[in-house]
């Protein structure tokens, strides 16, 4: 399973910097199963439209390709109001508690 934020999600739908680098990553791993949050249909709906409208329905093909897993509103409140300072960085990513994921769609 891969889990796929915003920024990659995006860099599979338009030629951006590092999008090859990630397609050839993608390209070695069979099978893969790409997961989200739900919030990846609003952010990468509305970067397509700031960037190019035409990209909205090779968008919205794409988003049914990743199984998105629905945040509680808990989750977002919580999310919303950390600090950066509350964030670890560097080697690790941020440790933030992820509910067992369910599929609503894709």
């Amino acid at each position: 399973m891969i889990y796929l934020d915003t920024s990659a999600f995006f860099k599979t739908v338009r030629n951006e910097p590092q999008s090859s680098a990630l397609w050839a990553y993608l390209s070695t791993i069979t099978s893969p199963a790409y997961v989200s949050s739900t919030l990846l249909s609003v952010e990468a709906r509305r970067s397509a439209l700031r960037n190019d409208p035409r990209l909205l329905p090779r968008t919205d093909l794409a988003l049914g390709r990743v199984q998105q897993v629905e945040m509680s509103a808990t989750v977002l409140e919580t999310a919303g109001r950390l600090r950066l300072s509350e964030f670890s960085w560097g080697r690790h990513a941020c440790r933030v508690p992820v509910p067992q994921p369910r599929k609503i769609h894709g």
